[in-house]
Order: C-alpha cells, then structure tokens, then sequence
C-alpha cells in the first residue's frame, strides 16, 4: 500500500510535466515504468509549456461534477465511473440472493454491478448490432478480492443476465447458431451488449465508495497510463491535451445548424440530422443518419468530465490506439484547438488500399478511390464506404463487393495474395496485418514531428495538427510514408 501511495505521489507530480522520448518507436519497450525525461530545448522551439489540465469549458459536466473546477486529465476522478441512468435503480432491485452470490455486503455488490456496466456504457451510441468483447483475464483482476482468484466477475455478469417473465435483463451475451455463448481463446472474447430496456444515451456518474474498488480502477489507471506514456503515439496524446481548447456549446451547435443546411454526410455517408425531440424511428430507415443530438451526447461523455486515458490496442487492431479525441464525431473534433489555434486535418488518400498494395502486391503506382470510382463508373462516396471494409472481410463477401473486379482484373497478384492468406490463416489476419503497418507508419511520423515540439491529435490514418504546422507535417507524413514504400500522399 505505502509503495502504490509512493507512486502516486511520484506521478502527480511528473503530471506538470511534458513527456519526451529520445528513443524511436523501434526501440521503444511497451513495459516500461513511467519515466520521463525533460527535454527544455524541444519546448523552446514553440515556446509552448504541455500540461495536464483539461481547459474548463461551457459544455454540460455531468451533475456531480462542479462545473467551475478544471480536473487532472487522468487519475483525479479515476472513481468516477458513468452509467446509463435508470440502470442504478434496477441493479439495486435484484434479489438480494443473487447479489449475495457476488458478496455477502449487498451494497458492494451492487457497486461492482455498476462498474460491470460501465464497461458497456459506450456501447449505448452505437448501432443495435453493436457487441463488446470483454477480456476474461481483464475483468478477474477488475473484480479481484485481494489475493483471491475466485471469478467474482461470473457472477456479477449472471446477476446482470438476470430475468423473469416480467422483467428483461440488463445485458445481453452474443450467442452463436447453436444458442450458446462462445469465445475462442487468443482470439476473441464473450461478446456483450446493454440490453434494449438498458439503452440510454442521458449518463449519470457514480463515484465508487469502497476502497477495495477504489484501489483496483486506480491501479488500473495507473497501469493503462504507464502503458500510454510508454508508447510514442500514446505519448504524444498525453502531451497535446493540455494545448487543448474545447469547443463550446453554443459552437457546437452553430455547427451543427450550418452542416445540416448542407446537408453535410460523415465518412460512412450517413446525413447529419436533428432529432428535434422525435424519436429515431420518425425518420426513414432507408437514409442512414448521424443525429446531432446523439453525436454531442456522446462528445459529453468523452470529455464532460475527464479525458479518456489513451488505450494501446492489442494484436488483433495491430496496436491501434484509442481515446476521447478520436471516438468523438469528426465534425464536432474539427472544432477543437490547439494552443487557441484552429486545426486542420491531414490524412492519406486511400491508406489501406496502398498499404495492402504495398504487402500483398508490387507496387509501382498509387491507388486512389477516385481512380477507382471513374473505373467503374460508381459515385465516388459509394467507392470510399466500400474501401473501408474490403479488405476485412470474409473471401466469399470480397467477391461480392463492386471493388472485386477491379482489383481481379488490374491488381490480381495482390488479390490472389490477400485471398490465399485469408483461407490459409483466417480472414482477420488480412486487417490486422493492415493495421500493424499503418500504426508502425505513423507512430514513426508522430516520434518525428514530436522531435521538433509538434503534437497532434491522432485519429488511426489521419493527424489533427495546428494550421500554422501544416506545411512541416505535410512534408514529414509524406516522407515517412515514402520510406515504408506505400505509394500514397496527403490528400
């Protein structure tokens, strides 16, 4: 205890910090403990001091939290958690010999229920077909008792599974042909959802009382943050989010009008619109739509009272890291600012499909969706939502896509390549090889501009960078790209 306590002196501390690595992604150790070095000369190239403090904003904060108090980013309310509202109540109304079977004190049964379903609470902005894998491994030290391998988390989950004729549980377990739950070790976890009855975008927080929980989301914290620190990407998040200035409401929603009256559409094509306190199912399911009333509620769950601690992905994402910035919509992040300076977006055109080129085939030229999309007379929006799934299917949903012969027809050595890899191993392995060489190309850009005190904001294939900086990034992601021999550029 005195040495965890130890530690967490050590990193409020290192907070007031910025973050500086002379080492390369390459030689970078993901294990490594937090230790930070630095480096005075880097900052005075941009005369720019990072910090840890998230700028106090008029967005909504949740009603626990005091509207007038800027919060440490990461470990300051690491005990508070959010829930969808009305789950509370029904936790607490399950039969206290259910609850019992998670622990004798119902109160800290219930507790644990809540923290169960926190893990799912972002899961209430995504479609209906939506699951989350939870990691067994993950969620036995979640609901350790000290030193006790006993797996409490079955039992919190069977009491959320919990139903009768009257009444539907609160989670739902993905189930196969067969109507059992599966899993397959090393490569994918028991799936799960809130339940319809559960679904609820207004959170509430809940801040943990019992110390045991306390300690172990803590602990928790203070491991995902060694591992963000440890990481050029997460490191360089870790640094920019002091620079940033968040949107306000009212510009939020300025926005918004403005893009609706343009009828603006999001990457996946889906129309931006305003519920206007209707229900979703008013509007026709024959136009896929983002709603802006959903897509703020979800960037108030992100930022309304802290930021998310960058998340390093593990294999199966090839490492790709997640955080508030890029889960939130990409119309409301394009107004954030960095260092009270408008940013721009730089991303590749076509990443993927120049990077599968580059794996699979013999690259010589550069694939662009509107090359593709005047070869076969398609629109070029329709080109781009399908070259954002080709390569991740199954070999039998590849040939029926309109990409497929295309690519039979000019790049069949790569196509064959790609389709021999997928029944030889399995039909992930072709996104997760993707994923790898684009996360090991941008963390190289990221460690290069980070050199000269730039920090961006990262969003997978693409970087979010002050407008003043975007001649020097341009020329760096440029650069780099061409040193791993995909052929493409910002576009």
């Amino acid at each position: 205890m005195k040495e965890r306590l130890n530690e967490k002196k050590r990193l409020n501390e290192l907070e007031r910090q910025p973050i500086q690595s002379n080492q390369s992604p390459s030689t970078i150790n993901s294990s490594l403990t937090i230790n930070y070095v630095t480096d005075a000369s880097e900052l005075e190239k941009t005369n720019e001091t990072p910090n840890f403090i998230s700028n106090s904003t008029t967005i909504d904060r949740f009603e626990e939290v005091d509207n007038n108090v800027t919060l440490p980013i990461f470990f300051g309310e690491c005990k508070i958690i959010q829930i969808p509202k009305g789950i509370r109540r029904r936790i607490k109304r399950l039969p206290k010999g259910i609850l019992k079977k998670i622990d004798f004190n119902t109160d800290m049964a219930v507790e644990k229920c809540f923290i169960m379903i926190s893990n799912l609470t972002y899961t209430v902005f995504e479609d209906e077909n939506y699951w989350k894998g939870l990691s067994s491994e993950i969620l036995k030290h979640q609901f350790k008792k000290g030193s006790d391998n006993t797996f409490v988390y079955k039992k919190i989950i069977e009491a959320l599974k919990y139903e009768t004729n009257n009444t539907d549980p609160i989670i739902d377990c993905k189930k196969n042909s067969n109507n059992t739950e599966t899993y397959r070790e090393n490569y994918y976890a028991k799936q799960y959802r809130l339940n319809s009855s559960s679904k609820n975008i207004a959170l509430e927080s809940y801040q943990i009382k019992f110390e045991d929980n306390i300690i172990i989301k803590e602990d928790h914290c203070l491991e995902q943050f060694n591992n963000a620190s440890s990481n050029v990407i997460g490191r360089n998040l870790i640094n920019v989010y002091g620079q940033i200035t968040l949107p306000s409401r009212d510009v939020i929603l300025n926005h918004a009008k403005k893009l609706v009256k343009e009828n603006h559409k999001n990457k996946k094509g889906k129309k931006l619109t305003f519920l206007n306190k209707k229900s979703k199912s008013y509007y026709s399911s024959s136009k896929p739509r983002s709603f802006v009333e959903y897509n703020i509620k979800l960037y108030d769950s992100l930022v309304g009272s802290n930021y998310m601690i960058p998340k390093i992905g593990d294999f199966k994402s090839g490492n790709r890291v997640v955080d508030s910035f890029n889960l939130m919509p990409s119309w409301i992040r394009s107004l954030i600012k960095i260092n009270n300076e408008e940013i721009i977006e730089l991303d590749f055109k076509a990443l993927h499909p120049n990077i599968a080129f580059s794996i699979y085939g013999e690259p010589e030229h550069q694939i662009t969706h509107e090359y593709v999309a005047k070869a076969l007379s398609k629109p070029l929006y329709e080109i781009k939502i399908e070259h954002l799934s080709f390569f991740n299917k199954r070999v039998e949903d590849m040939k029926k896509s309109i990409l497929y012969d295309f690519y039979y027809e000019r790049e069949k050595v790569m196509l064959e390549n790609l389709i021999r890899e997928k029944e030889k191993y399995n039909y992930k392995k072709t996104s997760q090889q993707l994923f790898k060489k684009e996360v090991i190309i941008m963390s190289d850009i990221i460690y290069e501009l980070n050199r000269f005190g730039i920090y961006v904001l990262y969003v997978y294939d693409a970087l979010y960078c002050r407008q003043t900086h975007e001649g020097i990034v341009t020329e760096i992601m440029n650069r780099v790209i061409k040193k791993h021999g995909v052929f493409t550029s910002i576009g």
